[in-house]
């Protein structure tokens, strides 16, 4: 087999070109492999990194949560003893209204009585009777004191209410301000 010069240059120019582009097939697969495995382990660094502080944050959210939850609890707690008591003031109030209707106690107050009297050391001409103010003791009857005892039950049962409803607000809105998060 003989050949040529020109083939031998060619056949060398072509096995030249074949190993260019075999070398540059490797270089770019080797290049973009390892630019690919770079970027690989850059992205599942800052997922890591992502990942804790999420972690970290939902921690915090769940222990908010858990001590907005007690909060409630307590309070909840402290509404159903209110309202016990409010149940208890009701039943010695009936109890006393009953004694009260039926006079087997009295229910006394105090009554300004007013007396009109001269006397000769303050008196003189043009003025007329001094108003002096006592107070005496006065027995009300078994239809009014009941009607003031159910006054006075009424009256403390809304106070009683009033508490327990500003107590609940209370305690859901530092419940729900416990929920938020802090600006940074």
């Amino acid at each position: 087999m003989n050949l040529t010069l020109i083939q031998i240059k060619a056949l060398v120019a072509a096995l030249a070109l074949v190993g260019f582009a075999v070398l540059g097939v490797w270089y770019h697969h080797h290049v973009f492999e390892e630019g690919v495995a770079q970027e690989s382990a850059r992205r599942d660094k800052i997922d890591a990194i992502n990942k804790a502080k999420a972690e970290n944050e939902l921690a915090k959210s769940n222990e908010r949560v858990d001590q907005a939850q007690k909060q409630l609890d307590y309070s909840r707690e402290q509404l159903s003893g209110a309202f016990k008591d409010l149940e208890n003031e009701k039943s010695k109030s009936a109890a006393y209204q009953s004694d009260l209707a039926a006079e087997r106690v009295r229910y006394t107050v105090l009554v300004k009585q007013h007396n009109a009297s001269q006397t000769k050391d303050t008196a003189s001409p043009g003025t007329g009777s001094l108003d002096q103010v006592s107070y005496v003791e006065a027995d009300l009857s078994g239809s009014a004191a009941v009607s003031i005892e159910r006054l006075r039950l009424n009256e403390n049962s809304a106070v009683m209410r009033l508490n327990a409803c500003i107590a609940s607000y209370d305690a859901v809105k530092k419940a729900a301000d416990s929920l938020m998060v802090p600006s940074e």
